[in-house]
């Protein structure tokens, strides 16, 4: 099962944590980045800014995005069952409001391609 979290609801995590912010915070200790999903600093800029919506940043993200990025997330995940043995991993990021939140549009992504995804 694939979660998503922020970095700071600890009760969430479960499994593998793997990063997909561009980074972290210090006294966070996670198992994995995967930059396929970090989103590009101009686009989160944009946002906190209100130089842009959300719906647009949803746009230009989505837009950003290569569906061979999912199959590649596809394969990693199936190396660390392979190498780690862990069928759980947690997605996480700075946000603590999924609502604005690229873990919503990665979650949405990846169940578009069959993959279970529990969003917190």
């Amino acid at each position: 099962m694939i979660y998503t979290t922020s970095y700071f609801d600890k009760k969430n995590q479960h499994g593998t944590l793997i990063s997909i912010s561009s980074s972290e915070p210090k006294w966070f200790k996670y198992d994995y980045k995967f930059t396929a999903f970090v989103p590009k600093y101009t686009l989160v800029k944009a946002f906190k800014q209100d130089e842009i919506s959300w719906k647009e940043y949803e746009n230009q993200y989505r837009n950003n995005f290569e569906i061979n990025k999912v199959e590649e997330f596809r394969i990693a995940m199936k190396q660390l069952k392979n190498y780690i043995g862990y069928d759980d991993c947690t997605l996480l990021c700075w946000c603590k409001n999924v609502a604005i939140c690229h873990r919503i549009i990665v979650a949405d992504i990846l169940k578009s391609v069959g993959l279970t995804v529990v969003i917190k």
